[in-house]
C-alpha cells in the first residue's frame, strides 16, 4: 500500500493503533519527515520545542491539524 497524503497517514495510524498511546520516537520522526514538505515551519517548531521520545502520536497529529486549520 502506498500512502501519499497526511489524511491517509492519519487513517492508517488510527486503524493500526486504535487509540493506544504511542511513544515511539521513530514513528514520530517518520511522520515528521513525511509531512515536512507541506508543514515545514510546524515540523521545525515541533522538533525544537518538544521531546519526541515522550510526544504522543495524538499530540503530534493534533498539532499538525491545528496548524493546517490555521492556514485555511
Amino acid at each position: 500500500m502506498s500512502i501519499t497524503s497526511s489524511k491517509e497517514v492519519w487513517s492508517t495510524l488510527q486503524e493500526e493503533f486504535q487509540g493506544r498511546k504511542i511513544f515511539d520516537k521513530k514513528i514520530i520522526e517518520k511522520i515528521l519527515i513525511f509531512v515536512a514538505h507541506k508543514y515545514n515551519t510546524m515540523v521545525t517548531t515541533i522538533e525544537q520545542t518538544k521531546d519526541l521520545s515522550t510526544l504522543l502520536m495524538t499530540e503530534l497529529m493534533g498539532s499538525l491539524e491545528a496548524y493546517k486549520q490555521g492556514m485555511n
